[in-house]
């Protein structure tokens, strides 16, 4: 008891100690046109920090704001010719050590899933009130009397979005959504037919022709696409769950991850074979007699390099061996351990130092996409593997995990020196 009382005092002494008091600067911009006249609540989760209003920069501070950690959300809030707008950010917003953050939606808008000019109205990204010009109220029509037919179009056009309510966003994100996930529910089903239709074709083939090499790289191509639409869907799908919301930053990024392996895995099968090699292997394709240019252990290592280079396509290349039994057998008990192939170098935080900025990027990408393909694997592949293997599999996965942190802290520290 007397150990718990200790531990708690120490994380509460933590909590305390971690918390700053500092002046907050946010500049808010969607398309790099200032936010203006917003009033904006800054939070940690759904606890409020502060509140103010943006001025016609866009910018707006928060005196004396006591923050826990760098890491804010943003509400902002705007009366408007009758009605409201509303938005938030989630997960999006870092603070440099001075408190300064500069926030443009539009990558928000793009990522959101759902159509930019449904998601501007909504929230009001496009109101230009700016230097006390109020363009979007019907006063504004009485006094440009003089104006020409297009300043009348321009001001009439806001008030046809105002009539846009957060009920006709909420039914028309659940009538994209439900599209949107039904498109991708019979791209799959289509896939699926077409990679059955083509692995038959395929299977009647000489295993050693060249006939035989470009249908597998179109099976494997067809089956990577799928995969790339399933991910597709599953984000949909937690959208849907949430109640049609889009994603955050948290939520995002471990399925983007996922898609991001999936396409590299692609890009890299399509120039194997405009480079000319045979599939899962590192010999050209032959256009003479491919049959009788390779030795008679050629199943053997061909079923090597599969192992080696195409997990998912080892097992239906080996039933079109001549001893389908014993080949086939042999590599099930044998699987690839995609963790060992693949080098980890742990990086010290003096490593990460010594970096340029490019190379954290570059290998902080590396290794998110290792883990991704790990992380496939296991979820795929699981009954090939040893219990052995898939412990070394997630020790791996820990272990880059770690490393990722590393270098996210790096170029956050980084990033707030340069600001």
């Amino acid at each position: 008891m007397k150990c718990i009382t200790l531990i708690f005092s120490f994380l509460l002494a933590f909590t305390f100690s971690a918390q700053k008091t500092l002046d907050v600067k946010l500049i808010l911009k969607y398309k790099n046109s200032p936010l203006c006249n917003w009033d904006v609540t800054i939070k940690h989760g759904d606890v409020a920090i502060a509140k103010s209003k943006s001025n016609e920069k866009g910018e707006v501070v928060f005196k004396s704001a006591k923050i826990l950690s760098l890491s804010i959300d943003a509400y902002g809030y705007k009366a408007f010719n009758g009605g409201d707008k509303k938005w938030d950010v989630k997960g999006y917003i870092q603070l440099n050590d001075q408190g300064f953050a500069e926030f443009d939606f539009e990558p928000l808008v793009k990522d959101a899933g759902m159509p930019v000019s449904m998601l501007e109205s909504a929230w009001g990204l496009t109101i230009n009130d700016c230097g006390g010009v109020v363009a979007n109220t019907p006063k504004s029509e009485e006094k440009s009397s003089t104006s020409s037919s297009a300043t009348k179009t321009e001001e009439a056009k806001p008030a046809e979005e105002e009539e846009y309510t957060a009920k006709d966003l909420q039914q028309d994100m659940k009538q994209s959504m439900d599209n949107m996930k039904l498109l991708h529910e019979n791209k799959i089903a289509n896939l699926s037919s077409k990679i059955d239709k083509k692995t038959k074709q395929r299977d009647a083939l000489d295993s050693k022709s060249k006939e035989y090499s470009t249908l597998a790289y179109e099976v494997r191509d067809l089956e990577l696409e799928r995969e790339i639409t399933k991910v597709k869907l599953e984000k949909v799908n937690l959208q849907i769950s949430k109640g049609y919301k889009p994603l955050n930053k948290t939520e995002k990024e471990p399925l983007d991850a996922k898609e991001d392996a999936f396409s590299l895995e692609q890009k890299t099968l399509k120039k194997k074979e405009k480079d000319g090699l045979f599939f899962g292997s590192t010999e050209m394709v032959s256009n003479s007699k491919p049959a009788e240019t390779k030795p008679k252990v050629e199943p053997k290592t061909e079923a090597k390099t599969t192992e080696k280079e195409e997990i998912k396509s080892e097992v239906k290349t080996e039933k079109t061996e001549s001893k389908p039994v014993k080949t086939e057998t042999k590599t099930e008990s044998k699987p690839v351990n995609t963790s060992s192939k693949e080098e980890i170098k742990i990086y010290s935080e003096s490593d990460l130092a010594a970096m340029s900025i490019v190379n954290l990027k570059r290998i902080k990408l590396e290794y998110n996409t290792l883990i991704a393909k790990w992380k496939v694997t296991l979820k795929t592949k699981s009954s090939f593997l040893k219990p052995a293997e898939i412990e070394k599999y997630n020790a791996d996965i820990v272990k880059v995990e770690a490393q990722v942190k590393l270098f996210d802290a790096e170029l956050t520290k980084r990033s707030a020196t340069k600001n």
